[in-house]
Formats: C-alpha cells, sequence, structure tokens
C-alpha cells in the first residue's frame, strides 16, 4: 500500500540526486526514521564520508511549531557542517525565519518547481529516473509505482508497454514480475 509522503519524499531525493550528481545521495523508506538507519535526515546526500547535504522533508504546511520536532535533525547537521534543508510543501514566515536563524534552507514545493523549470531535459529525465528509483527500489510501493506509469503513459512520456523490472521479494514480487 501507498503510505502517504512517499511520493514527496521521492521527488526530494529524485531533485537531490539530479542536481548534485557528483554526491552518493541515499533516500530510506517513508516513517523509517533516520537514526535507525544511521542517517541524519530522510535524504542524506555523502562527499565519500562527509555529509554534504541532508534533508528533512514534510509533506504539509510547515510551521513556526514544527521547528522543534526537527530540533535534533537541526543540531547533527549543524554538528557536521553540511547544508541543511527543510523541505515542505509550503512554509509559514515565521518557519522559515527560524530555520534560517539555524543556518539551514528552508524550500517550499515551489521552490524546487521554479529550480527544475531552469533544468535541461536530459537533467529532468536523470531526476525521473532517480523518482523511479526511490518509489520502485527504495519506498517498494506497487501502487505508487503503477500510478507513475499510468501517469507517465498519460503524459505521453512513456508507452503502455510494460516494463520488465525486478522487484525485491519482499515487496510481492519476483523477477520479471509486477
Amino acid at each position: 500500500s501507498e503510505k502517504t509522503g512517499a511520493a514527496f519524499q521521492a521527488m526530494v531525493f529524485a531533485f537531490i540526486r539530479a542536481d548534485a550528481p557528483h554526491l552518493q545521495v541515499e533516500t530510506r523508506r517513508v516513517r523509517t526514521g533516520s537514526a535507525r538507519v544511521s542517517g541524519i535526515g530522510d535524504v542524506d546526500a555523502w562527499e565519500g564520508r562527509k555529509l554534504t547535504i541532508s534533508a528533512e522533508v514534510k509533506h504539509y504546511r510547515f510551521t513556526a511549531s514544527d521547528v522543534t520536532a526537527i530540533k535534533k535533525f537541526i543540531s547533527k547537521v549543524q554538528e557536521r557542517g553540511a547544508l541543511g534543508l527543510v523541505v515542505a510543501s509550503d512554509f509559514d514566515p515565521e518557519a522559515v525565519k527560524l530555520i534560517e536563524e539555524q543556518q539551514l534552507r528552508a524550500v517550499s514545493l515551489s521552490h524546487v518547481t521554479r529550480i527544475v523549470s531552469l533544468w535541461d531535459p536530459l537533467k529532468q529525465r536523470a531526476a525521473l529516473n532517480a523518482f523511479e528509483y526511490a518509489i520502485w527500489q527504495k519506498e517498494l510501493s506497487v501502487d505508487l509505482g503503477e500510478r507513475l506509469d499510468e501517469f507517465l503513459v498519460a503524459q505521453g512520456y512513456r508507452s503502455a508497454t510494460p516494463v520488465p523490472d525486478v522487484l525485491p521479494e519482499a515487496a510481492g514480487g519476483s523477477l520479471g514480475q509486477r
């Protein structure tokens, strides 16, 4: 089944992956808990063993009261000297002020959309490839993957011919089946 926020987190992963191809970018399943899997944020980007970018992803309007819920994330990003991003659907102005006072960046969906609109088609395709990877290989969401496939067909980006792929057994799939 499809978890809320999965597509949004996959989008953030894809955005960072395409924008920083020189870094090793990791994402986890939604609601995994970064600390349980040795991560800092929901999406982390590494240069070797140095954390370079870490993003906390929130698929809602982020308010000033939400800042207290990410204090541990803020602290870990500051300790490591990484670029910390809080990516949310939108932000209250007070939340942006509090985030930026901590030397992190508040990035809204409209910011991401604006930046991606400036990318060339190859970079946009790299982001789409990373998005598909996050949905099918990390999130293991057949429902979300199938909705994505239907969307890409409806947009004329892809034909309706099934794409053979390998799903991990944990997702209920087997070799060559969806």
